[in-house]
């Protein structure tokens, strides 16, 4: 009898660890197509990603989405996330990104790296390069113009870890300054918490690092201009072309000045590494996509140029 309970409590066991197994696996093409909803991550912060309600931009990464979507005849579902960060929590078992148990596909704008490639697969739908943005009277042409001057960065984006980098190949010293908001404007945590300002080197670039997570708008980095909070900010050229085409005040608030480190990569949509047939199937939609006239449209909506004009922008950024 003994022998019989402990069989079928064995039984028992590995029966739950298969069901919480698969419930923890991502799902995949097939079984979202039997499901008949593409389930998306995106979050309601930006014209480019997700903006429910808006009729004219719903959002760059949401069509695309919903492009995918319907070439295969399955529903789009939205989950809207919170921060940044929620994209890269991982599970319990630290082998996975937790969001894709609830969610099938990432539409976001993720710069490709080789460090998130390890951790999702990455189907790009766009070029991009990293710029800097300065006060519409800026005349800073080169990195070493930064010295001694203040640049927002979210800490963890990456934004900061290629500004460190060319400041580090040009052997420009930097200082990394935890930041935070005092009044709407930022200021350095110390000073933020009561505290005093540690002195720095005249000649070196001050990287003012926003806590990630933190929601910003449209207009966050262009007022902090304006507030003389900080004197710069990098912003990826994707963004920045949608940004000024929607906004005409920000025209003369802000002068893009000079792509960070001459590189152009790229901005994609995430899916879990876990579900090769929907990457593979999205990829191959994706390149074949962005050959149509549909995808120039939507270029053409959120950028105000064409495609081809602005890769040439970002890849000769004019001066």
């Amino acid at each position: 009898m003994r022998t019989d309970i402990s069989q079928k409590t064995a039984i028992l066991s590995l029966l739950l660890l298969t069901f919480s197994t698969v419930w923890l696996l991502a799902a995949d093409l097939p079984e979202i197509r039997r499901r008949g909803v593409l389930r998306v991550a995106a979050r309601p912060v930006s014209t480019l990603i997700f903006s429910p309600g808006n009729s004219e931009f719903p959002g760059f990464c949401y069509e695309i989405a919903r492009e995918f979507a319907g070439s295969q005849d399955l529903e789009i579902a939205v989950q809207l996330v919170n921060s940044f960060g929620a994209y890269w929590q991982h599970s319990d078992d630290n082998r996975s990104l937790s969001l894709f148990q609830e969610v099938d596909l990432y539409a976001e704008i993720l710069t490709v790296t080789s460090d998130r490639q390890e951790l999702l697969s990455m189907v790009p739908y766009v070029d991009n390069t990293e710029i800097l943005v300065g006060r519409a009277d800026s005349r800073a042409t080169e990195l070493s113009d930064l010295r001694g001057k203040r640049v927002a960065v979210i800490e963890g984006m990456s934004f900061q870890q290629v500004l460190e980098d060319a400041l580090s190949q040009q052997e420009i010293a930097y200082r990394l300054v935890p930041a935070a908001l005092k009044g709407g404007a930022i200021v350095p945590r110390d000073r933020a918490q009561g505290g005093h300002e540690q002195g720095q080197g005249v000649e070196e670039v001050q990287l003012f690092l926003l806590p990630p997570g933190m929601p910003t708008t449209l207009m966050f980095f262009p007022g902090q201009l304006t507030l003389d909070s900080v004197d710069f900010f990098v912003a990826d050229s994707f963004s920045l072309f949608h940004q000024l085409n929607v906004s005409q005040s920000l025209r003369s608030l802000v002068r893009p000045l000079f792509p960070v480190n001459g590189a152009v990569g790229e901005l994609a949509l995430g899916t879990s590494s876990d579900t090769p047939q929907l990457t593979n199937t999205l990829s191959r939609w994706m390149t074949e996509f962005r050959t149509t006239a549909a995808y120039e449209s939507l270029v053409q909506r959120y950028l105000g140029i064409s495609y081809d004009r602005y890769c040439a922008f970002i890849e000769d950024f004019p001066q």
